[in-house]
């Protein structure tokens, strides 16, 4: 369903019909001076707002390393051949 467009005035004047209205078409764009200033939602349209948000907050966090557990540095060996004299130990 396309959602209903009133304008701010008309919105604050029938408040009522509009808590009607929004039950039937799930969304209501309010404009002022011809741009969208708002929406008035159902509740079954909000909960459904709410859950996407919290699935794609999800999806960030794991798409992004935890900044309390950083990468692993690089880590560089050099190898070199070490001569011990194990007669001669303290």
């Amino acid at each position: 369903m396309s959602p209903e467009k009133v304008s701010a005035t008309d919105f604050t004047r029938h408040f009522a019909k509009m808590q009607e209205d929004v039950a039937k078409c799930g969304a209501i764009e309010v404009s002022s001076h011809g741009r969208i200033v708002g929406a008035f939602v159902s509740p079954e349209v909000l909960a459904e707002l709410q859950c996407l948000r919290a699935k794609e907050a999800v999806e960030r966090a794991s798409a992004v390393p935890h900044p309390t557990r950083p990468e692993p540095p690089e880590v560089i060996v050099e190898s070199r051949e070490v001569e011990v004299d194990l007669w001669h130990r303290r």
